[in-house]
């Protein structure tokens, strides 16, 4: 090629939407083996097309983290990803890597249409890890394969590296007597919880357990003057237009805010929605909402929306909901929003407990109240819809859209309604798993 002829070459620089975790020698970190193995395979295509091959690829991405240290401009800083590059965690250089993956790709295209999933599934690979979530859009037949095979990897904590070592001593099924948290070596608290859920799964007896719960038990038995479910719907910064690039675009924002009181088995609920998918509106959408909150707590006789208990079910360990409002309050410093009392109920009861309920075998909220909606100890269920949190966020960016188009007020969309409806049940169900609990455990 001309270039090389003058000294000069060509190199690979993958950009990627998202951002990038690199390490202190500026490469990329054992989660990132499949995007550094990308930029090698594309290193070497290049290698063979102009005669050389450099000793490196890069990755760029939307943003960067590197320690303490991040930003959020592509160029900034890129991954590097060495030709000879060796993945300490695998203990294995990145070519052995990349060669195996493609041995099993050209095996599957070769031998694959003679494989079965069922009864048991005909080669290892072919069983479902439900601890990997990049399954689109497979989830669903994926999990009923899972249920089939009463599969390890349902239960809390077990991933497939704990599954392969569970198969090697011949247990395969979650449901088989030996399986228990000494099996997959786990201890401590994460032995206890694991170890729960098997038994209320597998055994005879109450459905929902203990019979008496202790955790945290002096701040929920008793319903304080002011309570409020609540549970927000955000956006991230994914809706990016590149206007402003190289640097990141969009925007994070609460752009729905559902809010619920259950007193006496009565259920009130007032919703807050943006107008438009803008810091402005999210602003608006707050005052309203803690002006809410205000009157909750007057009616109460409480000084102000800082006396209104707000529970909510986080799975994160910082929670999503303190973390979202005080990211909130940090958009809007002109404003004066208090601080305010959170509640985690699944954290600091269901969690710290643990409660565990025939069914389930995860702590999501879907997941447990759709296991006590089974059993009748709770009378509100999701209707056919959106699937989650990252569905709703979907719909609004796409409801977003249409409103603009249309020069409507975003919570005058169809989509928004839908939105709406899943919001006030996610709210609902917490209300009522809180209010089963006080009466029967």
């Amino acid at each position: 090629m001309a270039a090389l002829r003058h000294g000069r070459h060509y190199r690979v620089v993958d950009v990627k939407f998202s951002t990038l975790h690199l390490l202190k020698d500026g490469g990329l970190g054992a989660n990132d083996v499949d995007v550094m193995a990308q930029a090698w395979i594309y290193n070497e295509a290049l290698g063979r097309l102009q005669g050389f091959t450099p000793p490196a690829a890069y990755v760029a991405g939307r943003a960067w983290r590197q320690g303490a240290a991040r930003g959020d401009r592509c160029w900034e800083r890129l991954a590097r990803v060495p030709s000879d590059a060796y993945v300490r965690s695998r203990d294995e250089d990145l070519a052995s890597i990349v060669a195996r993956a493609c041995a099993w790709i050209r095996r599957l295209r070769t031998e694959g249409a003679e494989w079965r999933v069922l009864p048991i599934p005909s080669v290892p690979e072919l069983w479902p890890n439900m601890k990997a979530n990049s399954d689109f859009p497979w989830h669903t037949a994926k999990a009923e394969i899972a249920v089939k095979l009463a599969d390890l990897t349902i239960l809390p904590r077990v991933n497939a590296e704990l599954r392969a070592a569970a198969h090697a001593t011949g247990v395969t099924r979650w449901d088989d007597t030996r399986t228990s948290a000494v099996l997959f070596g786990l201890d401590g608290e994460h032995a206890r919880t694991l170890d729960a859920v098997i038994a209320v799964n597998r055994d005879g007896g109450e459905a929902v357990r203990p019979g008496r719960v202790t955790a945290d038990e002096e701040r929920w038995r008793v319903p304080p003057a002011a309570e409020a479910f609540v549970d927000f719907e955000f956006v991230h910064d994914l809706d990016d237009d590149f206007r402003s690039f190289p640097q990141k675009g969009g925007q994070s924002l609460i752009f729905q805010i559902g809010c619920g009181t259950y007193r006496e088995r009565q259920w009130s609920f007032q919703q807050f929605t943006v107008d438009d998918l803008g810091v402005d509106a999210e602003g608006r959408m707050i005052d309203e909402w803690l002006a809410h909150l205000a009157v909750l707590a007057t009616a109460a006789g409480l000084a102000s929306a800082s006396d209104v208990r707000l529970v909510h079910w986080s799975l994160a360990e910082e929670s999503n909901f303190e973390r979202a409002y005080e990211s909130a309050r940090s958009r809007h410093p002109d404003r004066e929003w208090p601080p305010l009392q959170w509640y985690d109920l699944l954290g600091r009861v269901f969690r710290a407990e643990p409660v565990v309920v025939k069914g389930a075998f995860s702590f999501g909220l879907k997941a447990i109240a759709r296991a006590l909606h089974a059993h009748g100890f709770i009378a509100t269920e999701w209707a056919d819809g959106l699937a989650d949190g990252a569905g709703a966020m979907a719909g609004a960016w796409s409801a977003a859209a249409e409103s603009r188009a249309r020069g409507r007020s975003l919570r005058e969309s169809p989509v928004m309604r839908e939105i709406a409806a899943y919001n006030e049940v996610d709210c609902r169900v917490m209300a009522e798993i809180l209010d089963h609990l006080r009466r029967a455990h």
